[in-house]
């Protein structure tokens, strides 16, 4: 009897090394599984975000250029209208300039007078 059990308890460990061994097996190919996964997650996140890159280095290009455009385009509205001050003051001088000549010269000749 003792016989059947020491030979029994032998195949009972023997079959439980080898469930052993398939839950082991199992497992590392669940954790290759899930390495294989998470890289594969990486990968995509790492795409995503060089996309993500790009496409925000390029709507700051058009952002810089609408605002230069903008700029340029008051700057020459700047431009223009201070060159129109600067021509009506040039005008209204020259205009007071020959009224004071007229003065002086009223004024130089009842001297003379």
């Amino acid at each position: 009897m003792t016989e059947q059990n020491g030979g029994g308890g032998d195949n009972g460990t023997l079959d439980a090394v080898r469930r052993l061994e398939r839950a082991l097996e199992g497992r590392t190919g669940a954790d290759e599984l899930a390495a294989a996964r998470r890289a594969a997650a990486r990968s995509e996140a790492d795409r995503l975000l060089a996309a993500a890159r790009a496409a925000g280095a390029e709507e700051g290009r058009r952002r810089a250029a609408a605002l230069l455009a903008a700029a340029t385009s008051e700057a020459a509205t700047i431009r223009a209208g201070g060159r129109a001050d600067a021509q009506e003051l040039q005008e209204r001088l020259l205009a007071e300039r020959g009224e004071l000549v007229a003065e002086l010269t009223a004024i130089l000749l009842a001297e003379e007078a």
